[in-house]
């Protein structure tokens, strides 16, 4: 997990999600033991039909992203933290705290990386209020 050190040893123990659990149990009772083909193995995501832990999840992301995104060339799951973190702080300006506990990030980091967002968001309503002003 990225950031796993990053709030000093703070342990990252967090609830999965609602939406994720029963997905999580189809492919632990379902698909995970035939992916194995009777082989015993310590990792919950697997390699195919190999024992070693799956590692798969960049590339699988970049190449599910360039399919399914008209025109892009695809991208990582670290691009996914960013879209999370700006998501949240678009439909919740100024809740910098909650997207430094969703990354695992330092309020600090969050806000050197996000700020900028706060700032325009701030001028975009200015302009909306100026035409608003202008059109009375």
């Amino acid at each position: 997990m990225k950031n796993g050190d990053s709030k000093r040893g703070k342990s990252y123990n967090v609830k999965v999600a609602d939406w994720v659990a029963p997905r999580l149990s189809e492919y632990v009772e379902e698909y995970r033991d035939t992916l194995l083909d009777g082989k015993e193995s310590p990792y919950l995501f697997v390699a195919g039909k190999s024992v070693r832990l799956w590692e798969g999840l960049g590339p699988t992301v970049q190449a599910v992203t360039q399919k399914y995104i008209p025109g892009s060339a695809g991208f990582g799951p670290h691009a996914l933290r960013h879209l999370v973190a700006t998501d949240w702080l678009r439909r919740y300006p100024g809740d910098f705290l909650t997207v430094a506990e969703l990354l695992n990030d330092r309020l600090e980091t969050v806000l050197a990386s996000y700020a900028h967002l706060k700032r325009d968001d701030s001028f975009s309503r200015y302009e909306a209020h100026v035409s608003m002003m202008m059109n009375s």
